[in-house]
């Protein structure tokens, strides 16, 4: 790994037109729908509870802020997040369906969490299981500062 591990990932993972060029895409090489951790210890995430403020109350309410409480995250909160990000909408015809838009269904994109202060769940860096709507842990213990250093050296990171 890298000294520089955020400017490494953005590195890999961005798309170019060297890259792309002649290549079609092979069904046959689809990864599988969901990633699983099925050897670690997993934490069952409580059923999403959608705000009940509109759209656009949110938005207009929405601020950029470097100051944070000091009130750990609930389980609940994270929970909601998470499922706003990439969470499954609802099924049907044997698809998902998510929250997330993705090109051909692929979902190329995991999301992890780094837990430092979330009441009832251990720090440590997490999978988020679309599947099971779970946490997946994959490495115990603080680690903000590890966390900071890869997002590019933003502190908010690291709390």
């Amino acid at each position: 790994m890298s000294d520089e591990p955020g400017l490494e990932f953005q590195r890999e993972t961005k798309h170019r037109r060297d890259r792309l060029v002649g290549r079609s895409m092979d069904w046959g090489r689809k990864p599988e729908t969901y990633k699983e951790y099925p050897d670690r210890p997993s934490t069952a995430l409580p059923e999403p509870k959608r705000p009940v403020s509109s759209l656009d109350e949110l938005l207009r309410a929405r601020r950029s802020v470097r100051r944070f409480s000091e009130y750990p995250v609930s389980l609940e909160d994270l929970s909601y997040l998470l499922w706003a990000g990439d969470g499954i909408t609802r099924r049907e015809k044997g698809y998902e369906f998510r929250t997330a838009p993705s090109a051909g269904a692929l979902y190329p994109v995991e999301t992890y969490v780094a837990v430092n202060e979330v009441v009832g769940l251990a720090p440590g860096i997490y999978h988020y299981s679309v599947k099971l709507h779970a946490l997946e842990l994959i490495k115990r213990g603080h680690l903000g500062e590890e966390v900071a250093r890869a997002a590019l050296d933003q502190a908010m990171c690291a709390s």
